[in-house]
């Protein structure tokens, strides 16, 4: 099995193929399915549809409840458990679909994504962040931010991409 990119979480596997991404693992029965499942299990893999979403895929990045995917065209889309905002969507709703990610004004197209789980040493997660670098070099994150992660100066939860 050939995978372009690939990433795991506690609840399944997530990679590109051929520019499209594929899910197996855990599906949730609650409001939300971290890989797409859709509240049942895939043991085989499975293509995830995106709604008005690019064509192709670069990149993922995923965390235990939710993921990230980067674009063949530098946007970025999440779905999965949003506790701490970690979809970007200036909210903590859960999304079973990936929704885009607005990124500020001066963000140029996201060229790298990365996921972190957060647990403070803890060893249980406290919430999941997501970090991207622009065209620029710039560093834009979001999600939990209860040690200072995020690097933006504060433990501010960041529920939509900040500059750090």
């Amino acid at each position: 099995f050939y995978n372009e990119s690939s990433r795991n979480g506690q609840a399944g596997l997530a990679f590109i193929f051929k520019s499209q991404i594929y899910v197996f693992g855990y599906g949730t029965t609650g409001t939300y399915s971290p890989y797409g499942l859709e509240g049942t299990n895939a043991t085989t893999p499975k293509i995830v549809p995106v709604v008005n979403g690019p064509t192709g895929w670069n990149e993922i990045a995923a965390a235990p409840t939710s993921i990230c995917a980067l674009s063949n065209v530098g946007t970025v889309y999440c779905m999965g458990e949003n506790s701490q905002g970690q979809l970007g969507q200036g909210d903590t709703t859960d999304r079973a679909q990936f929704v885009k990610v607005t990124f500020p004004g001066n963000a140029g197209l996201i060229t790298k994504i990365y996921g972190v789980t957060n647990d403070g040493g803890s060893g249980s997660n406290t919430g999941d962040s997501y970090y991207a670098i622009d065209a620029n070099g710039r560093v834009f994150a979001w999600g939990y931010n209860g040690y200072g992660q995020l690097g933006n100066g504060n433990t501010t939860t960041a529920t939509t991409p900040v500059q750090t």
